[in-house]
């Protein structure tokens, strides 16, 4: 990869993990050159961004990349082009990344009326709720213009946007999962005698990593299920700490 390359992939991987947004933005200008003059290593260096960490790196190649002319892009160029940029859409959190930079340069109301517009574009009724409305209520809290978030939350929210149903988070086990799945298990002794079988649709994080967490209330249920108040007592003391 040609210097001029290594170091626009150095500035983006070292600016986004500092979070230094503004610095990060100036970068990518003054190396648009850079980008076209390598036009046929672009590929190359999306492989070394993550879309995540990284996203403005990513958008900038992909402006370059929309911009070359047809004469010097390869055959499939056009059918790569659109996988990149369709993961982008799909994948980066665009519009949080914009939240973060406006907040840092102390600029929020630049962006309201840019959120607004995107939630209306993502949005596919006006009473679903969707990740963008977080960023627009927190530039509207900090510029002091609250009308926009109003007008937007002042509606019945029927459903939830789920833009990202593939994200990697999914698999990862938080505190209000595990103790859900604790409050489920209790729930069901009370209500059915017996712990209620879970939804094939379940996340396979309830089996691999959840319920090993939750063992003492798997041994309660099956105390519980015995019929016999001795042993029930005893497991109970026996785990009177984690039920306490």
């Amino acid at each position: 990869m040609a210097s001029g390359l290594e170091q626009f992939v150095n500035n983006v991987r070292s600016l986004s993990a500092q979070g230094n947004f503004r610095e990060l933005c100036e970068q990518l200008s003054k190396l648009t050159e850079v980008l076209m003059k390598n036009s046929q290593h672009l590929d190359n260096v999306l492989e070394t961004l993550d879309l995540q960490q990284h996203s403005l790196g990513v958008l900038a190649v992909l402006c370059v990349k929309l911009s070359l002319p047809a004469p010097s892009a390869t055959p499939d160029h056009h059918e790569i082009l659109f996988a990149q940029v369709q993961e982008f859409i799909t994948d980066a959190e665009l519009c949080h990344l914009l939240t973060n930079s406006l907040v840092e340069l102390k600029t929020p109301l630049r962006g309201i009326d840019l959120l607004r517009r995107a939630i209306h574009k993502i949005q596919l009724f006006d009473s679903q709720l969707t990740s963008v409305h977080a960023d627009l209520c927190q530039l509207c809290l900090l510029a002091k213009c609250f009308k926009p978030a109003l007008d937007i939350l002042n509606t019945d929210v029927t459903s939830i946007s789920q833009e990202l149903p593939s994200r990697p988070r999914q698999l990862a086990v938080s505190h209000v999962m595990l103790e859900a799945y604790k409050k489920y298990i209790l729930v069901s002794l009370i209500l059915h005698g017996r712990v209620q079988g879970i939804p094939k649709y379940t996340s396979q994080v309830v089996g691999r990593f959840i319920k090993p967490l939750s063992q003492s209330y798997h041994d309660l249920a099956s105390a519980y299920f015995t019929n016999n108040s001795d042993d029930l007592r005893a497991l109970i003391n026996k785990y009177q700490e984690p039920f306490t």
